[in-house]
């Protein structure tokens, strides 16, 4: 496991990744429906993650690698072996000779602290495997060995960077020999696109999983697009977010195809916190804006796509809660229960999704109720209900609330709420005359 020194080395170097200006967020003002107070304008700052959360990356705005000149990055090294160490310089800048030797001798920036822990390698042991401009920068991919081992690290830095403006993205790790290596970064883990270089194999073919789509059924659609590569490389921009289930693979002629593991360097809010008000306070809209922000890049979608909206918000008895919902391209829509804590000059979250539902109902037509930490649960019932009916699986009542605009967050009069214990499997919403408007199962989260 890393220690607390290293998680402190990669966050400070990932926070000097961002490149890209901050967009702006304000998603909850656009999607509040149920709220009338006036929102103040925000800019979007990155939720301080390790690395975020669902399945992304999808190829729908690619830019081909630049064609390289094959070159080794120096004559007089010695013997590169097998893989990688062996593997020709690509990339655009594989030519300029003088900046690829700068390259290889740059720093790798290993604290003597850690340095027993953490791969090394002597700089007359280094191949420089790329060195390419790339959208917004440039990139160098650096391999060398330690004690017989092939030690790797990738260097980024602005368009147009000398060798000295290259800094080490993440700290050395090492490496298969003959092993595809990637970089990922973004501005931010809600940034809508992604800049992926990915360096395999001379000859090799590299692919993706593409941005989750759902389809009228309501069921997930994973697919995996191929990229095209030059000569093993691939540049790309990927409009989505980088998840952990993102993945990309490698494949060497006919053979089986292996998975990237890639140093993934997502960027925080530069200034480190998030913005407050007058009195210190994160709001819940800077929460719910992060987390709408989050879901539509995870999704690949617009808000104009997808009409995010919170069926439900309010604070619960451990923590704040929201049913946040989105309508996805086929009309089968999608609901995450959102439970966070906003403080003093920071805040916390947990996100949790509910199964898809499929076409033919809209989003706030929908009955959702599921249970909240503190034997609470969050309901959201469609227009005209104004009452909500907890109901065992044979339909005796174990209590009602009343609904405020539809919603209700909180505890069961004269009930815990444990479902498992208690029986509370269905709920009934039912309008002013007493009449139901709809009956559903309380649902459970299937995905974090």
């Amino acid at each position: 496991m890393p220690t607390e020194l290293e998680e402190r080395l990669r966050s400070d170097l990932r926070a000097r990744q961002a490149q890209a200006p901050v967009p702006p967020t304000d998603l909850a003002d656009r999607v509040r429906r149920r709220h009338r107070s006036q929102r103040r304008a925000q800019a979007l700052t990155a939720v301080a993650v390790a690395v975020v959360v669902a399945v992304f990356a999808g190829a729908a705005s690619l830019v081909p690698a630049l064609r390289p000149d094959r070159r080794s990055d120096t004559a007089d090294r010695p013997s590169q072996g097998a893989g990688i160490l062996g593997w020709p310089t690509r990339g655009s800048l594989a030519g300029n000779t003088e900046w690829v030797d700068a390259v290889r001798g740059l720093d790798w920036h290993v604290p003597a602290e850690i340095a027993a822990e953490v791969p090394d390698s002597p700089a007359d042991t280094r191949h420089v495997a790329f060195a390419g401009d790339v959208p917004g920068g440039r990139v160098a991919l650096v391999a060398g060995e330690d004690d017989g081992h092939v030690v790797a690290a990738w260097f980024a830095g602005p368009s147009g960077a000398e060798p000295d403006d290259m800094e080490v993205v993440d700290l050395p790790r090492s490496v298969g020999r003959t092993d595809a290596l990637a970089l990922v970064q973004a501005a931010s883990p809600t940034a809508p696109t992604v800049l992926l270089v990915a360096v395999g194999p001379p000859g090799s073919s590299l692919d993706v999983t593409a941005p989750p789509g759902v389809d009228a059924a309501g069921g997930e659609v994973r697919a995996r697009v191929d990229l095209p590569t030059e000569d093993g490389v691939a540049v790309y921009t990927l409009h989505g977010s980088w998840t952990l289930a993102s993945e990309v693979r490698s494949r060497v002629g006919a053979g089986r195809p292996t998975i990237v593991m890639p140093t993934v360097a997502i960027a925080g809010d530069p200034d480190g916190t998030p913005p407050t008000g007058e009195d210190g306070q994160v709001s819940a809209d800077f929460v719910i804006d992060q987390t709408v922000a989050r879901l539509l890049a995870e999704y690949a979608l617009t808000e104009e796509q997808a009409r995010p909206t919170v069926l439900a918000s309010g604070p619960g008895k451990i923590s704040d809660v929201a049913l946040l919902g989105l309508t996805f391209p086929s009309d089968a829509t999608g609901v995450w229960l959102l439970t966070y804590e906003a403080g003093v000059g920071g805040w916390s979250s947990s996100l949790g999704r509910l199964p898809y539902a499929p076409a033919g109902t809209p989003l706030e037509q929908r009955l959702v109720a599921v249970p909240v930490s503190g034997f609470q649960f969050a309901v959201h019932a469609p227009e005209g209900a104004v009452r909500a009916e907890v109901l065992t699986a044979d339909g005796d009542e174990l209590g009602s609330v009343d609904l405020v605009d539809g919603s209700y967050i909180g505890e069961v009069p004269g009930r815990a709420f444990a479902p498992s214990t208690d029986g509370a499997a269905r709920v009934r919403a039912l309008d002013s005359s007493g009449r139901t408007v709809a009956e559903g199962p309380i649902e459970r989260v299937v995905s974090n």
